[in-house]
Formats: structure tokens, sequence, C-alpha cells
């Protein structure tokens, strides 16, 4: 077997520095989304409940949902920029099949997921009226940071938007090594190209006669005949007394 890796390159290839690693298109797109998540948890948990009143129009709902967004945002970030790292320093193709799956699937949800918090927030802000958000005593840092977590929500969706692009192309160019590595499919089986085509090549049948094959002669049983004839011994009876 080749030990080139059949998803996403050589593992025996030498590991890239921390530098190197970091300067990739991926691993900075990952760097972003730990940003933009930091900044939209901040933002999400501070001056969004003022005495048990919501600023998204008195939806606790919508603050509690964008605080667990961006903190598991945050967190899956960080996995995944680990895992990422150790995907060239391991020689384990299942490990590295399921790296990239879950680098699929992870960024997907959270793109599905900001999508969804983004929708929410601007919906519950715009149904927000700013005399109820005076009467409540909402200042206007708190209203700013709402905004934020709305603008950064759409953010992240396009973050996490990109990294599902670059993870299926990943996937699909993991697989399309995989087939130029001799692991192609065998082709669809045709007359005369089975597995009895190597025996028949090994005993080629023989050359075809210019004249028509003569019919097969019987030697006779007994005596005398041409070269080749095969004498039968002579039957002695035995002697009576």
């Amino acid at each position: 077997m080749d030990s080139s890796d059949i998803y996403g390159g050589p593992p025996l290839q030498m590991p890239l520095t921390p530098i190197e690693f970091f300067k990739q298109p991926r691993a900075l797109l990952k760097i972003a989304a730990v940003i933009i998540s930091v900044i939209g948890l901040g933002c999400a948990t501070n001056g969004c409940m003022m005495d048990e009143y919501s600023i998204f129009n008195n939806d606790a709902n919508a603050c509690r949902f964008a605080v667990a967004v961006t903190l598991l945002g945050f967190l899956f970030s960080l996995i995944s920029l680990a895992s990422d790292y150790m995907y060239d320093k391991t020689a384990n193709i299942k490990r590295r099949r399921y790296i990239l799956i879950s680098d699929i699937g992870g960024a997907g949800l959270f793109a599905l997921l900001n999508f969804v918090a983004f929708c929410y927030l601007a919906n519950r802000w715009s149904n927000t009226e700013s005399t109820w958000l005076e009467e409540r005593g909402f200042e206007q840092w708190q209203r700013r940071n709402a905004r934020s977590v709305i603008f950064f929500a759409f953010v992240a969706l396009v973050a996490w938007s990109g990294l599902t692009f670059m993870a299926l192309l990943r996937f699909r160019a993991s697989g399309q090594g995989h087939l130029s590595n001799g692991f192609a499919p065998p082709p669809s089986m045709e007359p005369g190209t089975g597995s009895s085509a190597g025996i028949d090549d090994m005993y080629p049948p023989p050359p075809a006669s210019a004249g028509p094959t003569p019919p097969h002669q019987q030697q006779p049983m007994g005596g005398g005949g041409g070269v080749g004839a095969v004498s039968q011994p002579t039957y002695y009876p035995p002697p009576t007394f």
C-alpha cells in the first residue's frame, strides 16, 4: 500500500511549523472565528439584561441563545484549530478522516446556528421600541451592545460558511487523491477479461492445422501390427491331471 494519505496528503511529510500553519487561509479564518466569538460573547453577556428585563423586547431567551451560540462557537473554534494542527502529524487514516468529517459537520452546524441567531435577534430588536427601553433604564452603550451582537452574528455566519466551503473542498480533494493513489474501483467485467484471462494466456490454444483432422483410429487388441502395436500376452490353460 502506498504511504501517501488518501484523505489529504502524505502522512510522512515534514510537519508544519506553528508560523507556517497559522499562515494558511483555513487557520486564519478559524482564528477570525475565535475573535468574533469572543467579541460576540462579551456583547451578549454585558448589558443584555436589566432588572429582569431583556433588551431584546423583553425576551430573555434571545440573550441566552446568543450567549450559548457564541460560547459554543468559541470552544469549537479552539478544538478545530488544535485538531487541524495535529492533522499533519498523524498517520492514522481513520483519525484523519474523522477530523475532516468533524470539521465539515461542525462548521456547517455553527453556520446554521449563527443564521438562526441573526434572524432571531434582528426580529426581536426590530420590535423593540425606544420608549420602552428608556422606561426600563437601558443606556446607549447597552443598545450598542445589542446591535453589536446582531452584527457579529452575521459576521460569524459568513466566517463559518467560508470554513464549511473550505472543508468541503479539502474533503473533495482528499477523495480525488484517494483515487489517484491506486485505489480506483475495478473496471466493469467484460467477456474475456475475467479471472480466467491470465490462465488462458499461460496455456495458449494449439495452432490450427491446414487440413482436416484425421479420424481417431483404435489399435487392435491382439498380435502383430505396425510399429507401436501393443502385444497381448498368450493365455496358457493349466494342465489337467
